[in-house]
């Protein structure tokens, strides 16, 4: 039985997403890790050392940059930290932090952008979920939705009906 609510109410929202989505292995590991850390800091009698203090927004910044270069590609979480040297739960941290959002939130956000560009340049759905490293075209639109509230499809159509006419 599990009496802390604010981690009974995680790990049940983890347990929706791992059972009712198609989320990509970063996501689930960022998910599972952050609860992880909920439960940690929450009930641990030490905190957990600081490693690479002070070195944690260069880190981030060169992150940022890998993860601009290599979006196409499957990017985990172990990938990431290892990148940084700093370890799964820290690293998380440390990156929201400084950035406002988890890395796989960054990621999706920068697959949607370049994702967009190809859109707008009449590029097939389909052609874009694959080159902007989401799974399928059924990835995209999920994600795509979920941060802008419409389909690549209809941000295609828009970004069509509004482009100048010769």
């Amino acid at each position: 039985m599990i009496t802390d609510i604010a981690v009974a109410r995680q790990l049940r929202y983890l347990h929706c997403q791992l059972e009712k989505t198609i989320l990509p292995l970063l996501d689930q590991e960022t998910l599972m890790l952050e609860t992880l850390a909920q439960f940690i800091r929450r009930h641990a009698d030490d905190p957990p050392p600081e490693h690479w203090v002070g070195q944690e927004p260069s880190a981030v910044k060169e992150l940022k940059c890998y993860i601009e270069a290599h979006y196409s590609e499957e990017i985990t979480l172990n990938h990431l930290s290892q990148l940084t040297q700093l370890s799964r739960y820290h690293f998380i941290r440390v990156f929201r932090e400084a950035v406002g959002i988890p890395p796989h939130a960054y990621l999706r956000q920068v697959r949607i952008r370049h994702a967009k560009a190809m859109l707008a340049a009449g590029q097939p759905i389909a052609d874009v979920a694959l080159a902007t490293g989401f799974t399928d075209q059924s990835h995209l639109t999920r994600c795509f939705k979920q941060l802008w509230g419409f389909t690549p499809g209809q941000y295609r159509n828009n970004v069509q009906d509004s482009a100048p006419r010769p």
